[in-house]
């Protein structure tokens, strides 16, 4: 019987030794790196209770990252997905808490678009006729102000297509020297 007992004994030490040894640390591939879903772009509620916040993971059918927006409760809890797949860009609370802004491509123009945090559909905001940079909500949450370049002019916008919107340095032993506007583009 003791000869039985130590027997079983040395075969489940070998057997754990095995699966250790199976189940050791490995170096991180970049498999592994590309496999890892990434949470970025965390906001908080002006009340705290609310965290807004980017899941991304990469769909290997597709060779591309898909990324999802998530509300979850501040305290912890069950997370929701709050955004389609539309998605979008800076991410804003209004000040009252009761609405998130944020930009989204429209006909290859970011533009405004806002939200209840209470969730529901996007509404477009702005059709400016060039992208919507950087914005800033009113204090009272009744407004957003935002920065946009001023669309070009139909000649502006001919000589843009017609590569006339370069800007040329002229470069010497002083640093950079000029800089003209008006001239075709040029393979440097």
């Amino acid at each position: 019987m003791l000869k039985t007992t130590f027997a079983a004994a040395v075969l489940l030490s070998l057997a754990v030794t095995a699966a250790a040894q199976d189940q050791a640390p490995r170096p991180m591939t970049t498999d592994d790196g590309l496999n890892m879903v990434r949470v970025s772009s965390a906001l908080m509620s002006p009340d705290g209770q609310w965290v807004l916040y980017q899941q991304s993971e990469l769909d290997w059918k597709e060779n591309k990252r898909t990324n999802k927006y998530y509300m979850v409760p501040s305290q912890g809890g069950e997370a929701y997905q709050y955004i389609g797949e539309d998605g979008g860009s800076a991410f804003q609370f209004s000040p009252d808490g009761r609405y998130i802004s944020f930009r989204r491509s429209v006909d290859d123009k970011q533009q405004l678009f806002i939200m209840r945090t209470s969730g529901g559909e996007a509404v477009q905001l702005s059709k400016h006729k060039s992208s919507v940079g950087s914005y800033k909500w009113s204090a009272d949450s009744r407004k957003i102000f935002f920065v946009a370049s001023e669309p070009r002019n139909e000649d502006d916008e001919k000589r843009h297509k017609a590569g006339y919107d370069a800007i040329v340095v002229d470069r010497n032993q002083r640093g950079i020297q000029d800089h003209e506007r008006g001239f075709p583009r040029r393979q440097l």
